[in-house]
């Protein structure tokens, strides 16, 4: 039996089957786009979130390696690492997109059927997005007042946001969009 944290594979011997199993992949990536956090969409896969972590690192790493050498191909166990690392971007960002639309229609006021309008109030999907990646903190109330620790600032908001039009919203999310569709872009591999 090899040491802890050594590889039969060195020694010609096969190892352990990779618990990276199509199913488990697929659940981890339907949870994700539904808007689980990882430790909850590795759990419903049955699998723990640390091992859904190296998973991860390990596939971003290869991603990396694609991304400064274009002719680079996963080979082998690489590229179910590489696929789940790209899998999971893209579902986080589609989670994400959700969010945006909810904010979108949050914001909007509409009618009832009995022709009361209510007013929208998007601070509840911002409240959620923000909660989600604190580094980014696209949405707080910091973010549109613009405190520190924001992804980006928006210009014209009042003391308590609320002069931040829709149009503002939607402009800095449109952006906040590019940057995502450009670095998944660029790590695409060849299927």
């Amino acid at each position: 039996m090899p040491a802890r944290g050594k590889s039969n594979k060195a020694k010609g011997k096969p190892g352990a089957p990779s618990l990276l199993t199509s199913s488990v992949h697929d659940t981890i990536v339907r949870y994700l786009k539904a808007g689980a956090d990882l430790d909850v969409a590795s759990a419903a896969a049955g699998v723990s979130k640390r091992v859904a972590l190296k998973w991860l690192r390990d596939g971003e790493r290869l991603r990396r390696l694609k991304a400064d050498e274009p002719t680079w191909e996963p080979r082998g166990g690489e590229v179910d690492l590489f696929r789940f690392a790209e899998a999971v971007d893209v579902a986080r960002a589609e989670a994400e997109l959700g969010d945006i639309v909810a904010v979108g229609m949050a914001a909007r006021d509409r009618k009832t059927t009995d022709g009361r309008t209510v007013l929208g109030d998007w601070r509840a999907a911002a409240y959620r997005l923000d909660r989600r990646d604190r580094s980014r903190a696209a949405t707080s109330h910091a973010a549109m007042t613009g405190g520190p620790g924001v992804g980006f600032t928006m210009s014209g908001a009042g003391d308590d946001g609320d002069d931040v039009s829709d149009e503002d919203i939607i402009e800095a999310l449109a952006q906040r969009l590019d940057e995502i569709a450009t670095r998944t872009s660029k790590s695409k591999v060849k299927r």
